[in-house]
């Protein structure tokens, strides 16, 4: 089951996983272990948010801005996001390959799809 918050923000769950995510929701909060990233974004920009999240373990929903996005060359990227508890800027360093993995994007397909993975760097 997909859940999507209000602020755009997209999680992954199973049924035993509600309660928690309904505290985490009224407490303004992410569950970081089943979140996907902020649906507003880019695939790269969702995987940057997730790893600074996951990295640095700060849960409140509007605790980044996106400031920028830069492709170094095809397969690297540099996302740049504003903390607004910290007043500091954070860098994300990540490589793609967007052909790393193949599965059903739609439960309409009738041939797998290639999928991109995201790596920190």
């Amino acid at each position: 089951m997909a859940i999507f918050y209000r602020s755009g923000n997209t999680v992954r769950l199973r049924d035993s996983d509600v309660a928690k995510l309904i505290g985490e929701c009224r407490n303004q909060h992410i569950n970081l272990e089943n979140y996907r990233g902020g649906s507003c974004y880019s695939k790269e920009v969702q995987a940057a948010e997730y790893f600074l999240r996951i990295q640095i373990g700060i849960k409140e929903i509007s605790a980044f801005r996106l400031k920028e996005a830069k492709n170094k060359d095809n397969d690297s990227s540099t996302i740049e996001f504003f903390s607004l508890q910290e007043g500091k800027t954070h860098l994300v360093h990540m490589q793609t390959d967007e052909s790393a993995l193949s599965n059903y994007i739609s439960c309409k397909d009738k041939d797998k799809s290639p999928m991109a993975q995201f790596k920190l760097i």
